[in-house]
């Protein structure tokens, strides 16, 4: 089921960004690596460039979901156990409540600690793929744009695209 959702012929049914291209319009926005990244062109309109953005994040999500599931689930873990210590004296949803969460996640293991804990506990010779995958290739969004690649591997329409995005003077 969560597969077919993904499928790129059926994301626009439940995936909306019609306020967020409605926004983008009449703008020629800039925001940054990822924008350029999904603008291939400087004739690009911003509607162009975030339909191409979305196909690109469904990839990526596919990709990594063992990742995003695994995170999600230490996400819901974090918070059961806070909603236990602290029952009904925070309302969920304030920003005091998103405050205390913030808190706790960044105070609990994190998805890498737990990983490699699992894996030491299942035995030789085991080792989950999360492992292998270190936290910085998620820093910008695209894994791709996170991993740094020397000049020298890149073609030199990559290098043009690297130094000055899509900007038509370079393009």
């Amino acid at each position: 089921a969560i597969l077919q959702r993904l499928h790129p012929e059926v994301k626009y049914k439940f995936l909306d960004i019609s306020r967020l291209e409605l926004r983008c319009a009449n703008a020629d926005p800039n925001y940054g690596p990822l924008w350029f990244y999904c603008r291939v062109g400087p004739t690009d309109t911003a509607r162009t460039v975030l339909a191409r953005a979305v196909d690109v994040m469904l990839e990526e999500v596919k990709f990594h979901a063992n990742i995003y599931l695994s995170a999600i689930v230490r996400r819901f873990a974090i918070i059961a156990h806070f909603e236990e210590k602290h029952s009904l004296r925070v309302k969920e949803g304030t920003s005091t409540w998103e405050k205390m969460i913030d808190k706790e996640c960044l105070s609990a293991p994190s998805l890498k600690q737990i990983i490699k804990y699992c894996s030491d506990r299942a035995g030789a010779g085991v080792e989950f793929l999360e492992i292998s995958t270190p936290p910085s290739d998620f820093i910008t969004g695209i894994v791709a744009l996170s991993q740094h690649r020397p000049m020298e591997e890149m073609t030199s329409y990559e290098r043009r695209k690297t130094l000055f995005g899509s900007d038509s003077i370079f393009s």
